[in-house]
């Protein structure tokens, strides 16, 4: 069991360093920023691990990129990104500090400690599990399958090279974001020895905690009532009633099922895809300085400037969210900030504030932007999004004018409430009731509508064409964080007896008496759906011998990948067999590999070397599969096997008791691969000179 200890140490010291090593930049920003009182220094812990995260982060990847990737290089930017703040900090002081959340430090404790527990909660989903000597995972593993591209930073530098997949053994560079996984890579290179499973787990974890401490901070900033934001908690902890549609019977579930998949809450977008929750959280920052910004008249560069390392930071972590989301949504923006009717020397401050955030932007952005446009020509590829209505309801056709007004209708009407439950009804009734009478909150009201309206406009008619709808799925985020700070604004409504922050003559102020009836049951609901979702792993209760045999050889190949390490340098291409351990998950993920290998490979499964590659020869793509998919399930030609060696460049191969050729010894016998070593329930081979 040394992997089942080692993983748990390690995790708790990729926990801690995360802590450290991106709050206290965090913490001095704030500073900057005059969002750090004293007498409330907890508040300040709410908002500093975000303010780590999105302004620390695209300036470290950056410096990074430059210099060589290293733990010198790294220490030295995190330590010039301080330097540079708490010099300002010196030069130009801010006149009062002001608390980001103005509640005593008890209930800001008592929120930090929330935050740290519902991120349990998606963490949770992708830790392993161990039974009679055998590893499972849960399904969201499989997103997971990035680990190995942590590995891969950690190990091979920056820019990232693609670790799936190596065309004709070319090293190619990877066509992926991947801010959030720098990071990750950031405690791999501290840490020594750690496991990426285990830095994956615990960056996945400080992620969700930094994103419920500032939503929560977010509501209890604006209610200025420290228990919105223990609604927030409890809201965010609930799922989709759609789950629960079954219990109604067939002719309800029929009718109301989703057709397509739907928008999730942020829970399971947190244990599926980390990277597109990072983005969504630097959108919400950024409406939330640019709300700042719209209140002076002046040029503030250094607002400026984290506004425009964090929107570097929103794309770097997701290009549909962060990049071409935000672009899309921006008009809505636009619109919204000519109809704040603010003085011209406002908009006039602003533009000078934002032509210096795009500057800052496009800098910090830059090797992001790099990895993008590398590979084959961009013009010889696929647009990779386009228009079409989202398919909402199971009540109409799209085929016909009528049909798609139908699906526009009942994308409000049936696929949010659905989706998303009572932070949707509470948090859409918040923002047209709300009234404010400070100018930068009044601003991030606003702000907050034409983000949110934008973002699910982008989702309703338009879609990502390449695999699967990931822009759909994803651009709902920046919607649901900012509705769950919404809701858990319109949740005190009932306990504030000052309704000047409200506009009295609304229904939803009217009826305010009804609200916890109202809270009650959508959080029951929200709750038993979640229990519902969540669950054991795969597998995990049948102890029948085949699938007890198949996962305590998933865990050997935690033994088996050492080994491979041990036999080849860190940047030889290794192989194993691309459709090995397929059942792990519901689609093929060459888990072992992926979780376990700390080497890029030549081909890992179908899904990720289109994925990752994808202008890249399909052709070739296809030819290479099948000949290294060949070679694990049944003898082939001394010539086929020569082509791993001399034009795939495969120094190694793995093979795992599970494969077809397990039994066979035509690779040790061609002359052109030997036995390198040999387990019980596995063998390595190295190629020959």
């Amino acid at each position: 069991m040394a992997f089942w200890s080692q993983f748990w140490t390690q995790t708790a010291w990729g926990v801690c360093l995360s802590l450290f090593w991106f709050t206290l930049p965090g913490w001095g920003v704030a500073r900057l920023l005059g969002l750090a009182e004293r007498s409330t220094f907890l508040s300040t812990l709410l908002l500093a691990p975000t303010l780590g995260l999105c302004a620390y982060g695209s300036f470290s990847l950056l410096i990074n990129a430059i210099l060589p990737y290293h733990w010198i290089t790294l220490v030295f930017s995190w330590l010039l990104f301080q330097a540079i703040v708490w010099t300002w900090i010196f030069k130009h002081p801010v006149s009062e500090q002001e608390a980001f959340c103005p509640i005593a430090n008890r209930y800001s404790f008592w929120l930090l400690i929330g935050a740290g527990l519902w991120s349990l909660l998606p963490t949770v989903m992708i830790i392993p599990f161990f039974r009679d000597n055998g590893l499972y995972v849960i399904e969201m593993i499989f997103d997971h399958a990035k680990i190995a591209l942590v590995d891969s930073i950690a190990r091979e530098g920056l820019l990232p090279v693609n670790p799936y997949y190596a065309p004709d053994g070319e090293t190619i560079p990877l066509i992926y974001y991947y801010t959030w996984h720098f990071l990750a890579s950031q405690l791999k290179i501290l840490i020594p020895n750690i496991q990426g499973w285990s830095v994956e787990v615990a960056f996945n974890w400080f992620t969700g905690f930094a994103v419920m401490g500032f939503l929560m901070g977010l509501a209890t900033r604006i209610s200025q009532q420290a228990k919105a934001g223990a609604f927030v908690l409890l809201f965010a902890i609930c799922s989709q009633p759609i789950v629960l549609i079954d219990f109604f019977g067939d002719w309800v579930s029929q009718r109301f099922l989703l057709p397509d998949h739907p928008a999730e809450v942020l829970w399971l977008q947190m244990a599926w895809v980390p990277q597109h929750v990072l983005s969504a959280l630097a959108v919400v920052l950024a409406i939330f300085l640019i709300a700042r910004l719209l209140a002076q008249q002046h040029l503030q560069p250094a607002t400026a400037s984290i506004l425009g390392l964090t929107v570097a930071t929103g794309f770097g972590a997701s290009t549909w969210v962060g990049g071409i989301g935000f672009a899309f949504a921006s008009p809505a923006l636009l619109l919204m900030l000519l109809g704040l009717r603010l003085p011209w020397a406002s908009y006039f401050a602003l533009l000078k504030n934002s032509l210096l955030a795009i500057g800052v932007t496009i800098l910090f952005a830059f090797p992001l932007l790099i990895s993008q446009v590398s590979g084959p020509s961009l013009a010889e590829s696929q647009l990779p999004f386009g228009l079409e209505i989202y398919n909402t309801t199971a009540l109409a056709s799209r085929d016909t004018l009528k049909g798609q007004l139908f699906h526009i209708v009942a994308f409000w009407l049936q696929y949010l409430p659905l989706s998303l439950g009572i932070c949707y009804l509470l948090g859409i009734f918040a923002l047209f009731a709300r009234r404010e009478s400070n100018q930068t909150a009044k601003n991030f009201l606003w702000l907050s509508i034409a983000t949110i309206f934008g973002f699910l406009f982008v989702t309703l008619f338009v879609k990502s064409t390449f695999w699967n709808n990931s822009f759909g799925w994803r651009s709902v985020l920046p919607p649901v964080m900012l509705l769950l700070v919404w809701a858990g604004v319109a949740a005190t409504l009932p306990y504030t007896l000052d309704l000047s922050q409200w506009r009295e003559n609304a229904l939803f102020v009217r009826l305010r008496k009804w609200i916890p009836l109202l809270i009650s049951i959508g959080v029951t609901i929200g709750i038993l759906t979640t229990i519902r979702i969540v669950h054991l792993p795969r597998n995990f209760l049948d102890k029948s011998p085949e699938v007890t045999q198949l996962h305590q050889g998933f865990l050997r190949q935690y033994d088996a990948w050492a080994t491979v390490r041990r036999l080849t340098e860190p940047t030889d291409i290794v192989q194993s067999n691309p459709d090995g351990y397929i059942s792990l998950t519901p689609w093929p993920a060459t888990l072992g590999y992926a979780v376990f290998a700390d080497r890029k490979i030549a081909y890992a499964n179908v899904e990720y070397a289109t994925v990752f590659a994808y202008r890249y020869d399909p052709e070739k793509n296809k030819k290479q599969y099948q000949l290294i998919k060949d070679v694990f399930a049944r003898p082939v030609s001394v010539e086929e096997l020569s082509i791993l060696r001399n034009q795939y460049k495969i120094k190694a191969l793995l093979v795992d008791q599970h494969d077809p050729i397990w039994s066979s010894t035509y690779i040790e016998q061609s002359g052109v691969y030997r036995l390198a070593h040999q387990d019980t329930d596995y063998k390595v081979y190295l190629a020959t000179p």
